[in-house]
């Protein structure tokens, strides 16, 4: 094993089983093609973009419902109505793989990057997205339910209801604005703070592996849209609450030629 400083003990080759075709994605959530039994979280259907880790070693095999079955929690599974056969169809085999440590080029932005505040960046921008799909989801809800509300007063009540209802729901969305553009900015001012740094190792090319090396490219894509958003929150949150003012200062200035 090597040591950096950094990151602490990096092994040389790491160990996995995989199942249907000895092939251990580069993306932890992607599987080699394999039997899915129906009810599984994440299909595996094979490698996608990144492909597999290059360099791997096979160094045993065995039927997949063997492997799983001499696990701690192997028999568990088995309950599951239809597993075994799923899993066990046309013998399906599963593989015990040696990985070896991802080449690097030997260039200074390669050896001296930090890894770990790449993995803290990737946690902000999945959070920075889980954060705006949540709020934006909220917002278009809550702007379906004033439609019929505002149908409804504008029947009874004419403009005033109207206005009023689309009043309130304007000014509950601009508050809502708010929460994701404060989180979307900080969560970004974090990523920016290593964004030179890690354009150098894009630049450097630091992956000899070129699958490997479009993480990179595919992060720094992701960052520049993210600093897009960010923006468009700012500029969304003004709009809602100058809207949201504008209708509150309508009703109110015709509220007693509406009585």
């Amino acid at each position: 094993m090597n040591y950096r400083k950094d990151v602490g003990v990096i092994p040389i080759s790491t160990f996995a089983i995989v199942h249907g075709e000895p092939t251990p994605c580069l993306n932890p959530y992607e599987y080699g093609v394999q039997n899915n039994y129906p009810a599984i979280q994440s299909s595996a259907n094979g490698c996608g973009r990144y492909g597999d880790f290059p360099g791997v070693t096979q160094l045993d095999n065995d039927l997949s419902t063997s492997i799983i079955y001499d696990q701690s929690w192997g028999y568990k599974p088995w309950y599951l109505p239809g597993f075994v056969g799923y899993i066990g169809e046309n013998q399906q085999q599963g593989y015990l793989m040696a990985i070896p440590r991802l080449e690097i080029n030997n260039l200074s932005p390669c050896l001296t990057f930090n890894l770990q505040t790449f993995l803290d960046g990737a946690d902000s921008l999945h959070s920075s997205r889980q954060v705006t799909t949540g709020f934006v989801i909220t917002i278009i809800v809550l702007l379906g339910i004033a439609i019929f509300p505002g149908i409804l007063c504008g029947i009874y009540n004419g403009l005033p209801g109207v206005i009023f209802v689309f009043g309130v729901f304007g000014l509950l969305i601009a508050i809502l604005t708010i929460p994701p553009a404060v989180v979307t900015a900080n969560m970004n001012s974090d990523i920016a703070t290593f964004q030179a740094e890690l354009s150098s190792v894009t630049n450097s090319k630091c992956f000899v592996d070129t699958d490997a090396q479009q993480v990179f490219t595919d992060f720094i894509d992701t960052v520049a849209v993210a600093d897009r958003v960010v923006p468009l929150w700012k500029g969304y949150t003004i709009g809602c609450w100058v809207g949201a003012s504008v209708i509150v200062v309508v009703f109110v200035k015709n509220y007693k030629g509406w009585v």
